[in-house]
């Protein structure tokens, strides 16, 4: 009795077991290509969001420098400003025509007593007939009236901004003239006697004797 053959048993069973084999082998490559594509992807992905925050970050800096820049820029040119403060003696009265300045002389007692030695910078005289009036910014030429004023003393005539400047007696008291003479009647003149006592007070552009109704004002500025 013939035995059975066997051989295409095993023959059926080594070409199943070089199938697995190879199937394993292909899908073992398959699962390695897609691992390293999905690292590709990610390592692509991760640099390109790396990149954007950088680009992000560098222009945020470039905005910051270049704010700082355009501060430094505007700081330097601006031209600074000083505010200078500065102090007005002044002495203001209504003169009224025909009518003595009994009135307006204990106020010009004390305007000239508060011109002390200071560091003056502007004298100026003017009046309902010259509102602008005429003035001297010479420090020592002011200093000097200041004080001709202050102690009842003669000073001048002095030339400054065309005008002559004189302090003397006239009166019972002393006057400040810029027609480089005093008790006198000059028309038009500029003349402050207020302490004569009579109507010829003087006058701001207008006649200094028997003078009109007018508002005369003096500033001393330090």
């Amino acid at each position: 009795m013939s035995r059975p053959s066997i051989l295409p048993l095993v023959r059926s069973s080594n070409d199943s077991i070089q199938n697995f084999q190879s199937q394993s082998k292909s899908n073992a490559w398959d699962i390695s290509q897609n691992i390293k594509s999905e690292s590709q992807r990610t390592f692509e992905c991760s640099n390109w969001r790396a990149c954007f925050i950088g680009l992000i970050l560098a222009l945020l800096i470039s905005g910051i420098g270049l704010a700082v820049i355009v501060t430094i820029w505007q700081n330097s040119s601006t031209t600074a400003t000083t505010t200078v403060a500065f102090t007005d003696i002044i002495y203001s009265q209504n003169f009224t025509s025909g009518v003595a300045s009994t009135a307006q002389c204990p106020p010009w007692t004390s305007f000239v007593a508060q011109l002390t030695n200071r560091s003056y910078t502007l004298l100026r005289m003017y009046g309902t007939f010259d509102p602008v009036g005429i003035s001297t910014n010479n420090s020592t030429i002011i200093e000097n009236i200041a004080l001709a004023l202050r102690t009842s003393t003669a000073y001048g005539p002095v030339t400054s901004n065309s005008h002559s400047w004189v302090v003397g007696l006239c009166g019972d008291g002393y006057e400040l003239s810029a027609n480089g003479s005093t008790c006198q009647c000059t028309n038009p003149g500029y003349i402050l006697r207020p302490c004569i006592n009579h109507q010829d007070y003087g006058g701001i552009n207008s006649t200094t004797c028997a003078g009109p109704t007018q508002t005369m004002t003096l500033i001393f500025r330090y």
